[in-house]
């Protein structure tokens, strides 16, 4: 893989291998001295996924909507070390475009329904998540065509909203909570 740092701050390579986990998938990447890893969910062709440096990325997790045209959000979430995914559907009560108040209805990744509220607010290069189902969740996102990929885990989780490529490669887009800019990535297969 290659990319650009967010800000233009300078060019990467390395290595990133993608393992199929269950209903999720384990990404590792490691770039010159420095490893990452973190989990991620596929929905049609596109990818997020949430990731910390080291090897353990306990405490982070992605969603990734699908924005429809009415602008429901249909969403798939994955944790790091759960293999199974969590599903939410969030319909818009209020706002434009992304921003807005919705109604959200979901299930876990052990299966238990949940209803609440979700708030998304434009940030930097990409979006506020605040969720309540009960407890408060915060999330920060950026933005693709028809999707948006989400971090959740607070400023050591980073993020990537991958496109997935005819020829089978990722070209992604990535950041952190607040961003203000974003790093660009792209992965080949071997």
């Amino acid at each position: 893989m290659t990319g650009q740092n967010e800000g233009g701050g300078g060019n990467y390579g390395g290595d990133l291998t993608v393992t199929k986990r269950d209903e999720v998938y384990q990404f590792s990447w490691k770039s010159g001295d420095k490893t990452y890893d973190g989990v991620g969910v596929q929905a049609a062709n596109s990818v997020g996924v949430s990731f910390t440096e080291g090897d353990d990325g306990t405490g982070c997790g992605v969603v990734l909507y699908q924005i429809e045209p009415n602008g429901t959000l249909n969403g798939k979430a994955g944790y790091w070390g759960v293999n199974q995914s969590e599903s939410e559907t969030a319909t818009r009560t209020s706002g434009t475009d992304l921003d807005g108040a919705y109604d959200i209805k979901g299930s876990t990744p052990d299966g238990k329904s949940y209803e609440g509220k979700l708030t998304v607010k434009k940030q930097g290069a990409g979006y506020d998540f605040t969720w309540n189902t009960g407890n408060t969740l915060k999330g920060f996102g950026i933005r693709g065509a028809n999707m948006v990929a989400v971090g959740i885990g607070g400023s050591k989780c980073g993020f990537v909203g991958y496109d997935i490529q005819g020829d089978g490669s990722l070209q992604g887009k990535w950041g952190s909570a607040g961003s203000t800019d974003v790093g660009t990535e792209t992965a080949k297969k071997k």
